[in-house]
């Protein structure tokens, strides 16, 4: 069988938005930066981090969209269109 192709993944350093969407079958609702870093914890949120909200038993990621954006998150991986969000389907993949 033969191998599927794998597409080009970014350093660590510079995280795409374009490329974060494209891979996770998403869409990307401006304004969004590049991130430097990956949280799923928006009080782990510094300028340039990228924001996963995740549901929760109680709560729902995404009800820290605006505070992970306004402490500086290059953007918020989400299921539900948000600005400076990519609405994913499944946020948990970007993980």
């Amino acid at each position: 069988m033969e191998a599927m192709p794998k597409p080009d993944i970014p350093s660590w350093s510079r995280l795409s938005p374009e490329w974060v969407a494209t891979v996770l079958e998403g869409r990307v609702h401006p304004p969004v930066a590049v991130a430097q870093d990956l949280t799923w914890d928006s009080r782990a949120v510094q300028p340039g981090t990228a924001f996963v909200a995740l549901p929760g038993a109680k709560v729902h990621g995404r009800d820290f969209a605006a505070q992970a954006l306004e402490r500086g998150a290059a953007f918020v991986i989400t299921d539900r269109a948000h600005p400076g969000a990519l609405q994913v389907p499944d946020p948990a993949l970007a993980l």
